[in-house]
């Protein structure tokens, strides 16, 4: 078969993120703002599998017991916004809701950026180029 010509447009990528007790982190993610979309079981809070969302940003949950190490390893994730003063506004927003592990820097790559751990433990960095 030939190849085409042209490259597939990729329209975003949906993390699976391992949580330890959907109920804990759903408070968590929607004191940010997110809204649950899907979730396998009502009230989403007794759920093992839900979706959030905002502003185009979609993460998949998946409950994981303690004793299943090797299920899923924790990955560090990056948000791309689209300017330096977006970082701002969002760290603004969310300062006093979310474990910050660091705040708002330019950092050596040319980004800056703001981190902090979900309450799984999940490293999750926020972040917009500074050109």
């Amino acid at each position: 078969m030939k190849p085409s010509s042209t490259s597939p447009h990729f329209v975003g990528v949906r993390p699976v993120c391992r949580v330890l007790d959907m109920a804990v982190d759903l408070a968590f993610w929607r004191s940010l703002g997110f809204s649950v979309g899907y979730s396998d079981r009502q009230p989403s809070e007794a759920a093992d599998y839900a979706t959030i969302s905002r502003s185009g940003v979609e993460m998949h949950l998946q409950t994981y017991g303690r004793s299943q190490p090797g299920t899923t390893e924790v990955m560090a994730l990056r948000v791309e916004l689209r300017a330096p003063s977006d970082v701002d506004q969002l760290y603004a927003e969310w300062r006093d809701k979310a474990p910050i592990i660091s705040p708002p820097a330019a950092t050596g790559w040319g980004t800056y950026e703001f981190a902090f751990y979900d309450p799984s433990r999940i490293p999750f960095a926020f972040y917009a180029d500074r050109t």
